[in-house]
């Protein structure tokens, strides 16, 4: 099951994933096992943008000039990082993996 919840309507929940115990950044991931157990979650970017978008604050950088920098990062990555550490997520939970989309 797939459910979405939206940021702003389910704030109890959302204030239990901030990012960095701070921000309430989307998207978060969040995944449970039948029972009702946290796996694992991710979000909102991958490591490396993370890291990218970190550096560029401590610089000084505008949020204008931040933003630029991380959607030419997206851009020229592809989602390729994000495909791989769902994907690495997924295995390490013991979950199955029954169908892969490649968007390009």
């Amino acid at each position: 099951d797939l459910r979405i919840l939206l940021r702003d309507s389910n704030t109890d929940i959302i204030d239990h994933y901030l990012t960095d115990g701070q921000s309430r950044s989307i998207p978060i991931l969040v995944v449970f096992d039948l029972d009702g157990n946290e796996l694992f979650k991710w979000g909102p970017r991958p490591d490396t943008a993370k890291t990218l978008v970190t550096n560029l604050k401590k610089d000084g950088f505008s949020k204008e000039e931040f933003n630029q920098q991380l959607h030419l990062w997206y851009g020229r990555n592809r989602g390729n990082e994000l495909e791989s550490e769902l994907v690495q997520l997924l295995m390490k939970s013991n979950l199955a993996i029954h169908t892969v989309i490649e968007i390009t």
